[in-house]
């Protein structure tokens, strides 16, 4: 947040809302326009969504907004994941085949041309954003499935991944496993978030 500093001096200010504390202290060395950092600790108990939060006792009073983001989709968006590979809202089938092209093992993916895509469907239950960076269960933080964008509809849809970086040891039609870290999705044992690569 931002605060019009008129006399120099510290400063301890905090929030509450639903489960988080906003916290923040320090030392204004000179006047002005001051930029405060204030720290989130705790869990919140609301869904999905943008949250005016109250700075207490501070006088003039000040709010600020605190966006939650849904633990489906790392972003605003609820979603469920899961949803068969079939039916409205499927990958076509030139997706389809995307999602099961192997890579040669000569070639990074981040200089792959056409980059590696994957397509994932989803039921969309609450537009909005989504932002997903999961690593490799192989190589953790050198191979990357990662994707953000916008649903701005409800219902399925297709979510488009991209497969960042290159494992360290490509094996013998290895398999890559993405657990994706939210709680409604079990374990992965479907095609969709298993890559292969080839020597």
């Amino acid at each position: 947040i931002t605060a019009n500093v008129t006399q120099a001096g510290t400063y301890s200010l905090g929030a509450y809302s639903n489960g988080v504390t906003f916290a923040g202290s320090g030392t204004f060395a000179g006047t002005g326009s001051q930029t405060i950092t204030l720290t989130a600790t705790g869990t919140t108990k609301n869904t999905a969504g943008n949250y005016f939060i109250a700075l207490q006792n501070v006088s003039p009073g000040c709010d600020f907004n605190a966006p939650v983001y849904s633990n489906t989709s790392g972003g605003s968006a609820v979603i469920t994941w899961n949803i068969a590979q079939t039916g409205t809202g499927a990958p076509t089938t030139e997706q389809a085949a995307e999602n099961d092209r192997d890579l040669i093992a000569n070639v990074e993916s981040s200089t792959y041309s056409p980059p590696f895509i994957h397509y994932r469907r989803v039921n969309v239950t609450t537009a909005g954003s989504y932002n997903i960076d999961v690593p490799s269960n192989r190589d953790g933080n050198l191979l990357r499935l990662v994707g953000s964008g916008t649903f701005s509809t409800t219902g399925f849809q297709i979510m488009t991944l991209y497969l960042i970086g290159a494992p360290s040891n490509w094996g013998s039609r290895a398999n890559h496993y993405f657990y994706l870290p939210y709680p409604s999705h079990t374990p992965i044992a479907n095609r969709a978030e298993i890559i292969r690569f080839s020597q």
